[in-house]
């Protein structure tokens, strides 16, 4: 299952004049979106959060024009798995942990030095409204928030794989300082469907369930009681009014830092 896209031009510098149209209506701008799968989007992942991590893999094995070449957890790593990083078109950044714009302009700049051709795509940037446009001259080809395009994320890259731009909607108030050029070229992912009603422990579990493991997996996981899990799960179905595994994970796409009143 692949999430449409919607088209955005920003006519000037009000926001308000966004305009809008089908993917369908643009389709050559990015091969094969509805048909024959011949696209080989390879990503290498950068997240600290292990169960932020999963959720992302997960959301990325769904769609097979896109392909996870690694994972990591930190900027560092990326010394000790440069195969990876040569075998990439795209790296998707959980930008949250480098605490500023600036900081993230230093690692991107870095690696674009040694591999001028990379792309990258931020997840999370703090305060993007200090976004450097110099950013753009490094191969930036996204800034996405992750809870507001989730189970969005794999189109999304496979847009920022041809000559878009992809942001999520909460991004758009910010590129009015933007190049033209570069708005010529946004396109903002819609946010999917969010339930802030699950908690914390519950979107842990509901990530490593929709994840593939089974209730004791999870148990072991989380140190819980498979009995535990089970109740969880079954929570967790009633709230997202889910039918099955992927149901569970297509609709959660927000969570909490709040704790269950189990923790």
């Amino acid at each position: 299952m692949t999430t449409a896209v919607v088209a955005v031009v920003i006519d000037n510098e009000d926001k308000n004049h966004v305009r809008r149209t089908s993917p369908k209506a643009d389709a050559s701008h990015v091969p094969n979106l509805g048909g024959t799968i011949n696209i080989d989007v390879r990503v290498l992942l950068i997240e600290p959060d292990y169960f932020a991590r999963r959720g992302v893999k997960f959301l990325i094995a769904i769609d097979p024009r896109v392909r996870l070449v690694g994972e990591l957890d930190s900027f560092e790593q990326l010394d000790s798995h440069t195969e990876d990083l040569r075998s990439a078109d795209i790296l998707l950044i959980s930008a949250s942990q480098f605490g500023s714009p600036q900081n993230v302009l230093k690692r991107v700049s870095a690696v674009h030095t040694d591999f001028p051709k990379k792309k990258f795509v931020l997840m999370d940037l703090p305060n993007p409204e200090r976004l450097d446009t110099n950013f753009f001259t490094l191969g930036l080809v996204g800034v996405l928030v992750k809870n507001e395009i989730q189970d969005g994320i794999a189109s999304a890259l496979t847009r920022a794989f041809g000559d878009q731009i992809v942001i999520s909607e909460s991004i758009v108030p910010f590129t009015h300082t933007w190049p033209a050029h570069i708005k010529d070229q946004l396109y903002i992912v819609p946010p999917g469907v969010r339930f802030e009603k699950l908690s914390k422990r519950l979107s842990q579990v509901a990530d490593l369930y929709a994840g593939g493991l089974t209730p004791v997996q999870i148990a072991d996981e989380l140190k819980l009681t498979p009995q535990t899990v089970q109740t969880y799960i079954k929570r967790i179905y009633d709230i997202v009014d889910a039918s099955d595994k992927w149901q569970v994970f297509q609709r959660l796409t927000a969570r909490q830092d709040e704790d269950d009143d189990h923790n």
